[in-house]
């Protein structure tokens, strides 16, 4: 489809505030696009509370898509998937619209990129990672995490592009062969050196929330490059089949 007509879709975020890793994402917005960005409140202190949180997740988010009328719907934050694997089933029955995920759109972004084999940087404990890297290696992505540390949860929040910049160069530089670098967890966010990260590494970065705006367009029939966003969103690849 062209750009010439408006798609409303809405991302919905298992946190309690707005994070300024959103703004980030609402600058690559294409033009005739507008994204809700939707904190549903679903946990305090710890990830580990949103394995209880699929009911609420799935009440909130469908009286959302009713309420505003969104073409389709983002659920962001890996851990709200990985402890409740049948969340984006029962979001699509519930709501009637495309459903995607940050682990989804991010496998169906390395998949599109051609990456089998892919660096994964979070900012989440060694437990949360390998729910991830277990996902990961059932949709055929090879996923490699850094042997250090990179500072979890609210810590994250407070590097600099500068130094995600360096702790993904760090990691990249004691990996082995790997074809992308995924970032999982916006928190850890990478849109402030995304561009510089591509140039200098030569591999393509995958980041999960342009990775679902990516997504959540393709499923919809959309195709809309930017010049903004990296090689995923330039370059607009076509989904591929799992």
């Amino acid at each position: 489809m062209t750009a010439s007509h408006a798609v409303h879709i809405g991302f919905v975020s298992p946190n309690a505030k707005w994070g300024a890793h959103y703004d980030d994402l609402l600058a690559l917005v294409p033009d005739g696009v507008q994204v809700d960005i939707q904190p549903l409140g679903l946990y305090r202190t710890s990830l580990n509370e949103l394995s209880e949180a699929g009911g609420d997740h799935l009440a909130k988010t469908t009286q959302l898509v009713a309420e505003r009328g969104w073409a389709g719907v983002a659920v962001t934050g890996a851990p709200m998937q990985v402890q409740n694997k049948d969340l984006p089933e029962r979001l699509r029955a519930a709501t009637g619209v495309p459903v995607t995920t940050a682990l989804e759109s991010s496998t169906a972004a390395l998949r599109a990129l051609s990456a089998e084999r892919a660096l994964v940087m979070t900012p989440f404990d060694a437990s949360m990672n390998a729910l991830v890297g277990e996902y990961l290696k059932g949709a055929g992505i090879d996923a490699v995490f850094p042997e250090t540390a990179l500072g979890t949860g609210p810590g994250a929040l407070a590097l600099s592009a500068d130094e995600v910049y360096e702790l993904a160069k760090g990691a990249l530089m004691a990996a082995s062969d790997v074809e992308a670098i995924y970032f999982q967890g916006a928190r850890l966010n990478p849109l402030g050196c995304l561009e510089r990260m591509e140039t200098d590494f030569s591999v393509p970065i995958v980041a999960s929330n342009p990775a679902m705006l990516w997504n959540l367009l393709s499923l919809l029939g959309e195709h809309r490059p930017s010049g903004v966003g990296g090689r995923l969103l330039r370059d607009w690849p076509a989904l591929v089949d799992a």
